[in-house]
């Protein structure tokens, strides 16, 4: 039976906002220093020169990388490594460019040497507000914005700061800068750093630092410190206004992390709240976002989930989390029409509110889609899908739609027999790198169901009881998918009375349970389950074989065997092919050639059942395999299938001592040094 997995779409994220706007007020930073130099060796001091063309495009590529400020300054090794990489760099002109920038840093050898150097960026810009066509640079070109700028941030500084900024600078060109030191705290009151104090100056405006940390705190499971981290982050100052206007997106975010934590009455409380608040500050956007989160909200028993209508600020992963609710108790079209609206919403998304859309969002539709195939028993189409998603997703991020269709996968080839190579998968770090605590919980989850699976197989109840389950992860489990003697409920329609059915064949009562059987077969069929569909089948024809209906439970065999043979669930085939040739000496006279074309069968099911180890089928089709040897006459082939069955009988009962193996407990060692990594981030 294929294990009950919750489809998990997105994490409940919040739609990526726009970027921030540009700042407001200018840091002067030791790092600018060596890019204005580089400014003025090419535009002042070698102008004249005869530089190569492919050499100054290389300069200016790596100027204007840095004067965009859009990734994280060069060091001073990185920044002199890429102008030296340039092409042409050994001609004379060249070198002695190169010579003169690896030599900045002895001009600047005291405050008073570092005012001369800024004296020169003058010679750059236009100052004034007269135009003057001497200067290298317009006012509103790139590099003269950026130098323009540079020098009025030096000329706003006092003594100190500039003080302050020959130490950093020498710092940055000794490697031994700290970075954290860089932070300029704003006061009114306080002018040892901007003796020249503008408007933005005197204000401490938001910075995004605050939230940074609240995401790196909520991804190492902190979630006291990452409440007040989030408080803190939107009790800055953001305007010119007496509100922020923002109190609802701060309780937004709160509730999404409650959300993620699966503290679901604190989130419910906290959406209501943010609705409110939304609505009186007239932002439908957020009251968009919080009606769906509440939507995502698990409802009482016997209510029906809500679903989300289209609207105009709904975003399309909201409605590829209905297609979770959808495979409940609704047939897999209604899954795949859902599939369909969100992808058509994506599209008109990313027409409409394009700062609102990343690339990753895109690969989610397919991660659905996988488990939505794999509902419909089309193995091989999920697995197209999850390797659209696992291609084209960033390793080792915290991209959640590439967990879900790495754990689908895992799990299917342990289904499939490949334990050690489906918990190699998930121990790659391209899958747990980035993850969250709250998705380090569901990727350690499925290693342990798959050491579970692979236990249960082989009927290791001790292993289970005194390794595995002591170190069940906080993940819910259902005990009667693996254990037949287990008790409760799943609360699926259709699965409850399969595992029912199966629990009762052990002890020969199956035929008891026939109408429960054929209420699940109809639920199959109608909710378009044919994998569990298939299985439904197989168990009833098995059941009728004890009614004595041979020829319609052959019949019934014959119909679904082309569709398992291909062997996407050896399990499944397995059983298919033993009770196909069951009904076959069962409704046939034990002649010769019946019996060998039942032996094709029986050899076919031992072959799948030992690759995936389910030790207590083998022994019974080895057992089946001597019974039709002895009637073939075939007395070697007898006694060889009765020495394997009395081996399989010899290696249950030694593994029914074993507690752990040795490889076992270092994945599970591996697991936890990953999760206290994960959290000591």
């Amino acid at each position: 039976m294929n294990h009950g997995r919750p489809l998990v779409v997105n994490n409940g994220r919040m739609p990526n906002l726009p970027p921030p706007p540009p700042p407001t007020t200018h840091v002067l930073l030791p790092h600018h220093l060596q890019i204005v130099r580089l400014l003025t060796l090419i535009f002042y001091e070698y102008i004249d020169r005869n530089l190569p063309s492919s050499f100054l495009l290389h300069i200016y590529r790596v100027l204007l990388v840095e004067t965009m400020e859009v990734r994280q300054p060069a060091t001073w090794e990185q920044l002199l490594a890429a102008v030296e990489e340039g092409p042409k760099a050994n001609t004379e002109d060249c070198r002695k460019l190169i010579e003169d920038f690896k030599s900045t840093h002895t001009l600047i050898t005291s405050p008073n040497k570092l005012r001369t150097f800024f004296q020169d960026i003058a010679l750059l810009v236009i100052i004034s507000d007269e135009d003057d066509d001497s200067t290298p640079f317009a006012r509103r070109s790139l590099f003269g914005y950026f130098c323009r700028r540079c020098f009025l941030s030096y000329l706003k500084l006092s003594h100190e700061a500039l003080n302050l900024l020959y130490r950093d600078y020498q710092d940055w060109i000794s490697g031994k800068l700290n970075e954290t030191t860089l932070y300029i705290k704003k006061d009114l009151l306080d002018l040892s750093y901007n003796i020249h104090q503008t408007r933005s100056d005197k204000k401490e405006f938001a910075q995004a630092d605050e939230y940074a940390v609240f995401e790196k705190e909520f991804a190492t499971g902190d979630a006291k410190s990452a409440s007040d981290r989030l408080r803190g982050f939107f009790e800055q100052y953001f305007h010119e206004g007496t509100d922020s206007g923002l109190r609802h997106i701060a309780i937004l975010n709160l509730a999404r992390m409650h959300y993620l934590n699966h503290e679901y009455p604190t989130c419910r409380k906290l959406i209501k709240e943010a609705i409110s608040v939304a609505r009186n500050c007239g932002d439908m956007m957020s009251v968009q976002h919080c009606s769906a989160l509440l939507h995502r909200l698990p409802v009482e028993a016997g209510h029906k989930p809500p679903i989300n209508e289209i609207q105009f600020f709904l975003h399309p992963l909201e409605l590829l989390s209905d297609v979770k609710k959808l495979l409940q108790n609704q047939p897999l079209s209604a899954s795949f029409e859902k599939i369909s609206q969100a992808v058509s919403l994506f599209d008109t998304w990313y027409d409409f509110h394009r700062g609102f859309v990343t690339d990753s969002e895109q690969w989610a539709q397919h991660a659905v889609q996988s488990s939505v195939w794999d509902s419909a028993g089309c193995a091989r189409l999920a697995d197209i899908e999850e390797t659209v998603v696992l291609a084209f997703t960033d390793p080792g991020s915290d991209d959640n739609n590439r967990l879900t269709a790495a754990v689908n996968r895992a799990y299917r080839n342990a289904r499939q027999g490949k334990y050690k190579e489906a918990i190699a998968m998930l121990l790659h770090p391209d899958i747990f790198t980035g993850l969250t605590l709250t998705d380090y919980n569901t990727w350690a989850a499925e290693i342990w169901h798959i050491l579970v699976l692979r236990a249960s197989r082989r009927g290791q109840e001790r292993m289970f009881r005194d390794f595995l389950k002591p170190r069940q992860p906080g993940k819910p489990f259902a005990p009667k998918e693996y254990w037949f003697d287990s008790q409760g409920s799943i609360g699926s329609a259709i699965r409850d009375p399969l595992y029912e059915v199966l629990s009762m064949r052990q002890c020969d009562q199956a035929h008891r349970f026939v109408e429960p059987l054929l209420r699940a077969l109809w639920h199959t069929e109608f909710l378009q389950r044919y994998g569990t569909y298939r299985v439904a089948l197989v168990m009833l024809a098995d059941i009728g074989l004890e009614y004595g209906m041979t020829k319609w439970c052959r019949r019934i065999i014959d119909e679904i065997m082309p569709q398992v043979i291909n062997g996407d669930d050896l399990e499944l085939r397995a059983c298919a092919s033993v009770t196909l040739a069951r009904c076959i000496l069962a409704s046939e006279d034990p002649t010769s050639e019946v019996l060998r074309q039942a032996l094709t069968h029986l050899l076919r099911a031992e072959e799948d059942y030992i690759e995936i180890d389910l030790l207590r089928s083998v022994q019974d089709v080895r057992f089946l395999l001597s019974v039709v040897y002895h009637n073939l006459g075939m007395e070697k082939e007898r006694d060889e299938a009765a020495a394997r069955c009395h081996a399989t009988q010899e290696e249950r009962r030694r593994l029914d001592t074993v507690v752990a193996e040795d490889w076992m407990s270092d994945v599970w060692e591996i697991v936890t040094k990953v999760g206290a990594a994960l959290a000591a981030r």
